[in-house]
């Protein structure tokens, strides 16, 4: 697969996670999402996948977040980091300089394709 091709698919997963409608169904999130799903948020602590899931069915479904830097990198097989930069443009556009994200997405034998194992945003100041 080509690097634009790999850039394409994980921007297209992370996409559907953020910008989903969960709120009606989650199903999409719950099935993106890994069982042993963590997360450290931009305040510094811990999500559970619970908590992520939560979040994700409560947000505004109008909420529009730009990705800049979008890199992905394969590590292995089935394993892949993906790093860019969000800030939130809809409903209003964010103050914010937005968060710096990383996802670790794997894709295991027996599961339903890629699954969101770890990320982590931090702010930028």
């Amino acid at each position: 697969m080509s690097d634009s091709a790999l850039v394409r698919e994980m921007l297209a997963l992370e996409s559907q996670l953020l910008h989903g409608d969960h709120v009606r169904d989650s199903s999409e999130a719950e099935a993106l999402l890994a069982p042993d799903f963590r997360e450290v948020h931009a305040a510094g602590g811990l999500s559970s996948r619970e908590e992520v899931l939560a979040w994700l069915r409560h947000k505004d479904p109008a909420a529009r977040w730009a990705f800049e830097d979008f890199e992905v990198r394969e590590l292995a097989p089935g394993l892949r980091l993906v790093s860019y930069l969000a800030r939130q443009v809809a409903p209003q556009p964010s103050a914010s300089k937005g968060a710096r994200h990383a996802s670790l997405w794997r894709c295991q034998t027996g599961e339903p394709g890629w699954q969101l194992y770890f990320h982590q945003a931090t702010r930028v100041v």
